[in-house]
């Protein structure tokens, strides 16, 4: 995949951020796999590199579909139509994302958050 360098150090650190890869982690990827301290000093080739590697990282993290599912599923049942998920997903993870953007280990904890208001909320019945 051949990007003009500019875009392609934009979706490298667009990557990085869907990944959840620090700063430092980054860095140690760069210096490692490249010998490098920044992707500026990347070659259009290492770039491309780079942009695979990210790319599979982001895609082995995300959720499954399975988990989108039993989330708005959950998420239905417990608040209906009385709460945002994008709010939700906020309160519990700290982050401002689109239900598409989480990780399989932050859909664990959301979908055991939502089981748990679920069995509180049937004990107050």
């Amino acid at each position: 995949m051949k990007l003009e360098k500019k875009k392609a150090i934009k979706y490298i650190h667009v990557l990085k951020s869907q990944a959840g890869i620090s700063d430092e982690n980054y860095r140690t990827i760069l210096n490692a796999r490249f010998n490098k301290e920044s992707s500026k000093e990347l070659t259009e080739a290492q770039a491309s590199v780079l942009i695979k590697i990210l790319k599979e990282l982001v895609a082995e993290d995300k959720g499954t579909g399975k988990q989108v599912a039993k989330f708005n599923i959950l998420f239905k049942r417990v608040f209906g139509d009385n709460k945002d998920k994008k709010e939700f997903i906020k309160e519990q993870t700290g982050r401002n994302v689109s239900i598409y953007s989480l990780t399989k280990k932050e859909y664990n904890n959301l979908i055991t958050a939502l089981q748990k208001i679920e069995e509180w909320q049937k004990k107050d019945e």
